[in-house]
């Protein structure tokens, strides 16, 4: 199956599957989201607003954007449950999100790759995504660089999404600004 992919060709293949993530249920939601953690180190940024229709589709509608971005963020909030959590404590969701949000974030992933390494590496991919520049040159993700790179972009337009032609970055600074945030504070240097 797909899970079982190269990261490289998962990343061409999941894209396509989350257009219209957004007016799906939350169980096939869980599953792309799913899909789309395990590729996000390897997506193609596009090189310009024009390119990205073909390289990340989902990001051209709005409802789907909008939902992408929200998980996002709950990613980048997201913290591993305690290595033994006490009974009365195992169902409790990470500071700052709901039970959903962290179960959409976890999804069916083992208690390990939600943790450590594996999931800075994570939160670092998901900044790489939102720091990406319209024209898909490499973005430092540290989160020191990072207020620098969503702020350096070119102007948006009047809903928020970046500005058409190829200028500034793939998200504008008003819809990374929270992510950024969390971000900066994370402990794992994500």
């Amino acid at each position: 199956g797909l899970g079982r992919a190269a990261p490289a060709q998962r990343a061409v293949v999941v894209p396509p599957l989350l257009r219209g993530i957004a007016r799906r249920g939350a169980a096939q939601q869980e599953t792309l989201f799913s899909l789309l953690l395990g590729s996000l180190s390897e997506l193609p940024l596009p090189g310009s607003h024009a390119e990205l229709e073909g390289r990340l589709p989902f990001l051209t509608d709005p409802a789907d954007r909008a939902l992408v971005l929200e998980w996002l963020l709950d990613l980048l909030q997201f913290l591993p449950p305690p290595a033994a959590p006490a009974a009365d404590r195992s169902a409790e969701p990470p500071p700052g999100l709901s039970a959903d949000a962290a179960k959409r974030v976890k999804g069916r992933l083992s208690h390990e790759e939600v943790r450590g390494e594996l999931l800075a590496a994570k939160k670092l991919a998901a900044c790489r995504l939102l720091g990406a520049p319209a024209g898909g040159a490499p973005v430092p993700v540290a989160s020191s660089d990072a207020p620098a790179v969503t702020a350096a972009g070119g102007p948006a337009t009047a809903a928020g999404s970046p500005s058409a032609g190829g200028e500034g970055p793939l998200f504008s600074p008003l819809e990374t600004l929270p992510h950024w945030l969390v971000a900066s504070c994370d402990g794992d240097g994500a």
